[in-house]
């Protein structure tokens, strides 16, 4: 049972600590909700119980349950990215990066201002990292299903849009988009690998352009 003055944090009480002392630290208009009765006879007793410790307690009706028709349950999920771990994202796809195509390109001048905001922490964080809301492998996006629970980073090219970019995932559960450079101006690829965490294996992925004549039915695992 929480109870809240307008516009604060909730308060959750259970259903012995509802008494005219709890009642009485909560202003008139306050919003009180009461959250997992076993039935509808237990949530009855628990609204008489709160009129009878607060007197101008008046009943506003039943919430929406968050239990859809399929059985899905609705979830609002807010994700705020705090600049330590941006700069630990970006120093995860600046590694690959540097595995994928080499010391040399890793110290170049496109990548100056990705490093120096890695190692010495300068520069803004906004722009730097993205959330991605597809999964990065073909075969979940359109199966709708998930795969693994291991990390997957993929790197590509794209001289098109002068971009280099790492996709990562740590344990496959949310998924980031890391521009490395927006001055590239190398050649078209992609590249990919999958981490196991249980058989500490790495696999090199399967990558495929997808072209006019792309047919995803025809994706296997």
């Amino acid at each position: 049972m929480p109870g809240a003055p307008p516009l604060d944090e909730f308060e959750w009480v259970l259903a012995h600590q509802l008494t005219v002392e709890f009642a009485e630290r909560y202003p008139k208009g306050s919003e009180f909700r009461i959250v997992g009765g076993r039935d509808e006879a237990e949530n009855d007793e628990l609204i008489e119980k709160l009129k009878a410790v607060c007197p101008t307690f008046v009943y506003g009706g039943k919430m929406q349950p968050p239990i859809g028709a399929d059985g899905k349950v609705m979830l609002h999920i807010e994700h705020y990215l705090i600049r330590t771990v941006a700069r630990c994202l970006c120093k995860v796809a600046f590694n690959y990066m540097a595995h994928i195509c080499g010391e040399k390109f890793a110290i170049s001048r496109e990548n100056n201002e990705t490093r120096e905001f890695i190692r010495n922490d300068v520069g803004d964080e906004v722009g730097r990292v993205f959330m991605r809301q597809k999964p990065i492998i073909a075969q979940e996006i359109v199966a709708g299903v998930r795969g693994t629970d291991g990390h997957i980073l993929t790197i590509e090219g794209r001289p098109e849009d002068t971009t280099l970019e790492v996709l990562v995932t740590l344990f496959n559960s949310n998924h980031y988009r890391i521009p490395i450079t927006r001055e590239y101006i190398g050649h078209q690829f992609a590249r990919g690998h999958h981490f196991n965490p249980y058989t500490q294996k790495v696999e090199e992925l399967t990558v495929r352009y997808a072209g006019p004549d792309f047919d995803p039915s025809k994706l296997t695992w």
